[in-house]
């Protein structure tokens, strides 16, 4: 039977925001003091999904729809306003893949710089890099620096 990985029962995420006042006093005392008219925002509403060992599992929406929020709630970057979020195993957040590497250096070089930066020993990385690299499809440019790989 395969294990639950990620469990996210009816959690609902609530922003709070400025919003334009109507103008007249109320704007100047707000110009002034840095209050401002809030509105709260509901970014996600009573989410409820699991995810299971070796499934892939993808979040699909709409510009605004809430699935930024929904991976940063489940990587513990933003706090949850209602439900409850489990995880099993170790949670990385690749919501910007770019985070962390450094145009100068070549791909084995930013290889190490990143699995670092996500708590892998020397000899950690240096047993999963050949797995690493194959995932990635690139061994034939481990060697090129990042500045020389195409963005598209």
């Amino acid at each position: 039977m395969k294990k639950e990985r990620i469990v996210v029962e009816k959690v609902s995420k609530r922003f709070s925001i400025g919003v334009k006042g109507e103008g007249g006093l109320a704007k100047i005392v707000s110009v002034f003091s840095g209050l401002e008219k809030k509105k709260n925002f509901w970014a996600l509403r009573d989410i409820s999904f699991s995810v299971f060992e070796g499934e892939i599992f993808g979040i699909i929406g709409e510009n605004g729809s809430g699935k930024s929020s929904l991976l940063r709630l489940i990587a513990d970057v933003y706090k949850k306003d209602f439900g409850k979020i489990k995880t099993f195993g170790k949670v990385v957040s690749l919501i910007n893949l770019y985070v962390g590497l450094q145009e100068r250096l070549n791909m084995k070089d930013n290889i190490y710089l990143v699995s670092s930066l996500f708590g892998l020993s020397r000899i950690e990385i240096k047993k999963r890099f050949g797995k690493i690299v194959d995932f990635s499809g690139i061994a034939a440019f481990v060697n090129t620096k990042l500045y020389q790989f195409s963005n598209g």
